[in-house]
């Protein structure tokens, strides 16, 4: 119910803080409608830029008196499409809704915390009946299995919220039904594959939806304890490499070899030079030629 107050210079020397609140947090009060007027029921209302707090939550969910906290969102529409969201500072706010069923979604410009009577309205084309495509290798040869996701994130919900799904056929080919035209992304995963995943506005861009995924190789590495090992592709970008083990898991675009051998990592099949190093210097660096067939490993 108040907004946050920060402290500077306070340390293990500070004999005493009082931290007094001094403004009580604002509100932005409104409704949601679609093209035709009618109200948006039970619709997710929350912030497209709000300030981040612990854990990479919003510091103005933490400051709510009014957000419904069941539904993971700073308020939710009532049965004539308004809402009230609370915990704001004095500043203008982007705010954005979403339908937790179809995830589709509305941002607004900037709007000053403080306001009454915000309408928010969802354009008639947001929504496409069917969205069709094809995920294929690199060699263009069909990927049968892989699922095609949409999902959005929201700054209040748990993660993410994860919209309509679906699988491709023996050809490759898929069709998602529903599909929000914007404001969400479209992942695609598969087994032996890099997840792949961009705004939907970006593939929307190609009539006939074709999607090229990676496929990922597993490789081992022995060294020198404390040598720090990095992955490059063919125009020496430095890649992503991922290792799971013993339930943990990892991601990062460094190794470190803590006792002489690494875990089984993961890599696209894009991967073309290793290099290794001390300290952030490089010593030394060779061509690598991973083997992508399923449960193969390089050392």
């Amino acid at each position: 119910g108040w907004q946050p107050v920060v402290r500077e210079g306070v340390g293990q020397d500070t004999p005493e803080v009082l931290v007094e609140f001094g403004a009580r947090a604002l509100r932005i009060a409104g409704s949601v409608r679609f093209a035709d007027g009618a109200p948006a029921v039970g619709w997710r209302i929350d912030l497209a830029d709000p300030l981040r707090g612990r854990r990479w939550r919003s510091v103005e969910a933490q400051c709510s008196e009014a957000g419904d906290r069941a539904a993971n969102a700073l308020a939710v529409t009532d049965q004539d499409g308004r809402f009230v969201l609370g915990g704001l500072a004095e500043r203008s706010y982007r705010l954005f809704a979403y339908d937790p069923g179809s995830l589709l979604a509305v941002q607004s410009s900037p709007v000053a915390a403080g306001s009454t009577s915000v309408v928010l309205q969802v354009p008639a084309d947001a929504m496409l009946d069917e969205l069709r495509g094809s995920v294929v290798d690199r060699a263009g040869a069909p990927v049968p299995g892989a699922t095609i996701g949409v999902y959005l994130t929201a700054a209040s919900a748990d993660g993410v919220v994860s919209g309509p799904r679906a699988r491709t056929e023996a050809d490759g080919r898929f069709v998602l039904r529903k599909v929000p035209r914007g404001l969400v992304q479209l992942g695609v995963s598969g087994e032996g594959f890099r997840y792949e995943t961009q705004p939907i506005e970006q593939w929307l861009r190609d009539r006939d939806l074709r999607i090229v995924v990676l496929r990922t190789c597993h490789l081992q590495i022995e060294g020198d304890a404390g040598l720090e090992v990095a992955f490059l592709d063919g125009d020496g970008k430095r890649l992503h490499v991922e290792s799971h083990s013993q339930g943990a898991g990892f991601m990062g675009d460094v190794w470190t070899l803590r006792s002489g051998k690494s875990p089984v990592l993961t890599l696209p099949e894009t991967t073309a030079t290793m290099t290794w190093g001390r300290d952030g210097k490089e010593l030394g660096r060779k061509a690598v030629f991973l083997d992508s067939r399923p449960g193969a490993v390089t050392l």
